[in-house]
């Protein structure tokens, strides 16, 4: 390679370097060396995969003939991609974002050309903005899920001061059987004992205490309940995915706490059916796909509300899951407005919005799509019937592995 071409290469802020058909390092620009943290010298004909690609983000061996810079080699495809990690000289990783390119004389393939960057601090803001995302979510929900505490709280506290009033009442009953108790053991009984005992029951109401205190206390406790439900499905949803790898979970019990986080979002406007197939954990990143379903869920009320407006008749939400094969589906269906066919394709752009200036941001299908296509390798679509409702399907692989990304012929 000629020096003014060199001088051009290391002149780029992204890292660059070359490989022979064998994988072998051919030439590396100052960016890569850099990131690498690697010469030139000391990668000069080496295997580029064992030297920065050498296992996968959670550790596990990434075999060679899995890596796509080694496929492009093979096929003379081009490859871009978002999801990899090259490795640097002391054994730390980063996040990149790289290109290959297929090189031939005009006749046959002789190597291939990587160009990288990387985008370590931009997965840090992605995931930043995501929870601030979710945060805004729960903000927005916030006046509700108070409302879904208070009232468990109310009966809570209504039926505790119902037990101390029954206790201090049934304190005095008590007291007065140990009063006529002491005299029994004496051998003789006074008749005004026995009128006081008796007074001190009819003013307890004992016969009432017996059949009410039980269920008061149940009630206490169901309320107690319903509270920590609701906390517990906080927690579930606000999961904070620290790491970066996916792990298996629970699809139908996330719904289910989203349900519960959205609840007072969509009590007053549809009733909620589930239907729930027996589905295996699934790989997944849970607490962004907490959002996914949260975003859908709430737009479906919105829908629906469209459509019932002030008046006090309900919609329906429809929850389902089940497996196709190795993959498993989540539909969310409502009986709102449905989708204008003029508007079908931009659903998913982000900033587009039907809703009123105030209302709606355009971000949630566009980070839902983000989410569960470029995240998880899945599929978000959806049919939709104008006047009679619309449904998405979340598709997501059961693995956790991405689908294969559509080469670009060279």
């Amino acid at each position: 390679m000629t020096n003014e071409r060199l001088l051009l290469l290391d002149s780029a802020s992204e890292g660059i370097y070359g490989v022979d058909l064998r994988g072998g390092v051919t030439f590396m620009n100052a960016s890569a060396a850099r990131m690498f943290q690697r010469t030139q010298s000391e990668v000069q004909g080496q295997e580029s995969h064992a030297l920065f690609h050498h296992t996968r983000q959670d550790g596990s061996p990434y075999p060679a003939a899995a890596c796509p810079i080694n496929g492009v080699l093979d096929k003379g495809q081009r490859y871009h991609g978002d999801q990899e990690y090259f490795w640097r000289k002391d054994g730390s990783q980063f996040a990149v974002e790289c290109s290959c390119f297929p090189m031939s004389d005009g006749a046959k393939i002789t190597g291939a050309v990587v160009c990288f960057n990387d985008i370590t601090e931009r997965r840090r803001m992605e995931v930043e903005l995501r929870h601030a995302q979710k945060l805004e979510a729960v903000g927005s929900l916030a006046a509700g899920i108070a409302h879904e505490i208070n009232t468990p709280i109310q009966f809570v506290g209504d039926n505790t001061r119902f037990l101390r009033n029954a206790f201090r009442d049934i304190r005095q009953l008590v007291f007065s059987y140990e009063r006529l108790y002491a005299q029994a053991v004496q051998g003789t009984v006074s008749a005004g004992l026995l009128y006081e005992v008796k007074a001190e029951r009819e003013k307890a109401d004992w016969e009432y205490l017996q059949a009410e205190v039980p269920k008061a206390l149940d009630q206490a406790l169901d309320g107690v309940n319903r509270v920590a439900n609701i906390v517990r499905a906080m927690k579930d949803f606000s999961h904070i995915d620290r790491r970066a790898e996916k792990a298996a979970a629970d699809l139908n019990k996330a719904i289910e706490s989203t349900l519960i986080v959205a609840r007072n979002e969509l009590k007053y406007v549809a009733d909620v059916t589930v239907d729930f197939a027996d589905l295996p954990p699934v790989l997944c990143h849970l607490g962004d796909l907490n959002q996914v379903i949260l975003n859908l869920l709430v737009n479906a009320a919105h829908a629906i509300a469209d459509v019932v407006k002030d008046s006090t008749q309900k919609g329906r939400i429809t929850v389902s899951t089940r497996q196709v094969g190795d993959r498993v589906e989540i539909a969310v269906a409502d009986t709102g407005t449905g989708i204008p066919e003029a508007i079908r394709s931009k659903v998913f752009d982000p900033f587009f919005t039907t809703k009123a200036v105030g209302k709606g941001t355009g971000q949630g299908l566009a980070l839902a799509r983000a989410i569960v296509v470029e995240k998880h390798g899945g599929t978000l679509t959806f049919d939709s019937q104008m006047g009679k409702g619309t449904t998405f399907y979340v598709r997501l692989p059961l693995a956790g592995t991405p689908e294969p990304r559509e080469a670009v012929a060279t």
